[in-house]
């Protein structure tokens, strides 16, 4: 006898402790015209195309059995290969988008079409090719754990930023947390993943201070693969395969996006106003293994103009805020303004007036989880930000022209590159290894290491369009310093400071213009592909003096 009450004891302790409360139901609803243009959804999604366990038809499958509308397929790639067009599945709108490795992270690009060559290296670069093909760029995982997936460089101009990851959120737990969540996963696997993601302070922390001097919408990125096995994108990940599940994923959270009109259930046309929304940062998240029925309206007005979120206020003045919600006990209403709270209330309607420049967003928080994610996260409304700064002009004195120097080639045993020196111009002739080795074609000058120099002037062109690599390399050759650029007709000169090469190894010091040996004009799988063939012309290249 003592020892089945031991026994019941025991259960119901495993109970209380490791399996989480079921997700209530918060009720009322939006008014019907706004139900009809919110979509949810997924963002941030592998399929077996890349590191996923399942075709994209068996994930729309689980998306549509969560009750989810959409899904953004974000497989890794280098833009190269052209997307799928959208498509329903299961009655769920599928967008095919790509994950880029770049030197400083992970990039999501939504919408963009196949890229004329490889997109990789400086991220810099990628979020600049990615806007100006046409592309919506996002921060994937920027807290991760992982050194390799964590985003180092803050100050590339990137479109969108995850908020919330959720493989970031699960590899950031204990062990024993790990394990007592396990168990609370085969009873309510949703809500066990739910109640695993905590508020991230720093990344928060950095999206406010960023959308107080400009818009930038941010997102919940699932980053989704069906289950955890190896895998060579991401530093190989191991775990339990299967868990957790593309069904368990799609009932933690979920992102809302607003619509300008109602789906029309043709594909194309739905899929560009669902690209179109997430763009604007009409979105919202809801972690659904909170509480379901989740929604939000949060709208601005003045005389001028009405906003809602992820739009600009338009008019003078003071403002009236509005937020409404469904209704759910032991929640709480938070109105930041860029970051810094300004209302805390609780009920399903809130107002206040704004009269302050900056970002105004919303979250919806549990009173008795104030560490955990909000239940549900806005975009904000941007009300009279600031201008953005006018970038300096910079002024180029040339003091040494190359053109006429000593120049060579240098390529691997496996590729071709011929070198053709008129009076007005260089030409590199190129054909890189078909083969899966390291294929690389340069065009080499050696520096006058006693000329001192700030930058260099270049302007050269390609055909095909591609990215290269302008690099300095010391005497030695042990170390280098890179930047890229774009070669395209017509070819218009660039301007680069000293300070905007890198180094190409992460533990490289900064570059000094007295170790430069040699400049290299290089092209290499980080922009091409194994096998390709074009021509780069190198019209001027000047080192020089820049302010």
């Amino acid at each position: 006898m003592r020892m089945t009450a031991a026994l019941v004891a025991a259960v119901v302790i495993w109970w209380v402790v490791a399996v989480p409360r079921a997700p209530e139901h918060a009720e009322g609803a939006p008014n019907p015209e706004l139900r009809r243009r919110t979509l949810a959804g997924a963002i941030h999604v592998h399929s077996a195309d890349s590191d996923g366990t399942a075709p994209r038809s068996a994930i729309a499958a689980a998306a549509a059995r969560a009750g989810l509308q959409f899904v953004v397929f974000t497989d890794h790639g280098d833009a190269t290969r052209a997307p799928v067009p959208p498509t329903y599945a299961s009655g769920v709108l599928c967008l095919d988008a790509v994950e880029i490795s770049t030197n400083a992270g992970h990039y999501l690009a939504i919408g963009l079409p196949q890229a004329p060559y490889r997109l990789g290296g400086e991220a810099a670069a990628v979020a600049e090719d990615v806007r100006r093909l046409g592309g919506f760029g996002i921060i994937a995982h920027p807290d991760s754990t992982r050194q390799e997936l964590a985003w180092s460089d803050w100050h590339v101009a990137a479109d969108g930023v995850e908020w919330l990851n959720a493989d970031s959120a699960w590899r950031s737990r204990s062990w024993p947390s790990l394990i007592r969540s396990a168990f609370g996963y085969w009873v309510r696997p949703g809500a066990t993943l739910a109640a695993m993601l905590d508020r991230p302070v720093a990344t928060l922390r950095r999206w406010d201070a960023t959308t107080a001097q400009r818009p930038m919408p941010a997102f919940a990125g699932l980053d989704a693969h069906g289950g955890v096995g190896r895998s060579s994108f991401d530093g190989g990940r191991s775990g339990i395969a299967g868990i957790p599940s593309y069904d368990a994923s799609f009932e933690s959270f979920s992102v809302r996006a607003v619509l300008r009109n109602a789906p029309t259930g043709n594909a194309v046309t739905d899929g560009a106003a669902l690209l179109e929304a997430l763009r604007a940062g009409r979105t919202y998240t809801v972690i659904d293994g909170q509480a379901t029925a989740g929604w939000i309206e949060v709208t601005a007005a003045r005389p001028g103009g009405v906003a809602s979120m992820g739009e600009s206020l338009p008019g003078n003045g003071a403002a009236s805020m509005f937020v409404r919600l469904p209704s759910l006990a032991d929640t709480t209403v938070i109105v930041l303004r860029n970051g810094a709270p300004m209302l805390q209330t609780a009920g399903a309607k809130a107002q206040l007036t704004i009269s302050e420049p900056g970002a105004y967003r919303v979250e919806v928080r549990r009173r008795n989880a104030p560490d955990a994610a909000p239940w549900i996260l806005t975009n904000p409304i941007y009300m009279d930000l600031p201008s953005p700064p006018a970038e300096a002009a910079r002024t180029f004195t040339p003091q040494q022209s190359l053109l006429d120097a000593d120049w060579r080639t240098e390529h691997d045993p496996a590729s071709t590159a011929e070198l053709a020196h008129t009076t007005s111009a260089i030409e590199l002739t190129y054909r890189l290894d078909p083969g899966q080795r390291s294929p690389f074609a340069a065009l080499v000058v050696p520096l006058d290491r006693a000329t001192p120099f700030s930058g260099v002037s270049v302007t050269l062109s390609s055909d095909p369009p591609t990215r290269v690599s302008l690099q300095f390399r010391s005497a030695d050759g042990r170390e280098r310093w890179r930047r890229s650029i774009i070669g395209s007709a017509p070819a218009h000169p660039v301007t680069l400071a000293v300070s905007d090469f890198v180094p190409i190894s992460p533990t490289g010091r900064a570059l000094e213009p007295s170790v430069a040996a040699s400049l290299l004009i290089v092209v290499d799988l980080v922009n091409s592909v194994p096998g390709a063939r074009g021509r780069i012309v190198l019209h001027q290249l000047s080192l020089g003096r820049v302010k």
